[in-house]
């Protein structure tokens, strides 16, 4: 029964309330709750961009699938996450935290990596890292985000680290270096 007021709550709040009001409402609520802070988050390596810029990297285990992941904080707004689980599973997430408004619910949108093993989900993440950045960061509903300027050389710098850390993460935790993970 609770569950069905809040989603009418939601959804009434969704068609009633502006977009902007609803959105810093929402933003309220998740700031200071990264995914990195979860249970699920193991081993959590912090690697500094540029200032007011942060990488993540962490060993995820959730229900996907156990694998080394990286979020991307500007402003502390996550405005980047992959998920590198191999197979079918390997997945990236762009602006998280507002992808969840105009759902009303707890699940982000998720893009899947072509089936590949771990490690060529770890190359495909510093390829959207690299690349994908600059169009997170105009698609994010925060005017302080959207005009951010980040540093190319410092971002691609850092998303070399990055596959360093997920490399050994992967060691750690006992990964396989050249099988893909079941779908």
């Amino acid at each position: 029964m609770r569950n069905k007021l809040e989603t009418g709550i939601k959804q009434l709040a969704l068609t009633l309330l502006p977009h902007r009001l609803l959105y810093w409402l929402w933003h309220l609520r998740r700031k200071g709750r990264p995914r990195t802070g979860d249970d699920n988050a193991l081993d959590l390596r912090v690697i500094s961009v540029q200032d007011g810029v942060r990488l993540e990297v962490y060993w995820n285990t959730n229900p996907l699938g156990p694998g080394p992941a990286a979020a991307l904080f500007v402003l502390d707004e996550e405005v980047l996450r992959v998920d590198c689980f191999g197979g079918r599973t390997g997945h990236m997430h762009i602006n998280p935290v507002q992808a969840n408004l105009p759902l009303a619910c707890e699940i982000t949108p998720q893009y899947f990596f072509p089936p590949d093993t771990v490690e060529g989900h770890i190359d495909r993440s510093l390829f959207e890292l690299t690349t994908n950045t600059p169009a997170a960061l105009q698609t994010n509903q925060l005017a302080r985000i959207r005009s951010f300027p980040i540093e190319k050389k410092s971002l691609t710098d850092a998303s070399l680290e990055m596959k360093t850390n997920m490399y050994e993460l992967l060691e750690k935790h006992g990964g396989t270096a050249d099988t893909p993970t079941p779908s």
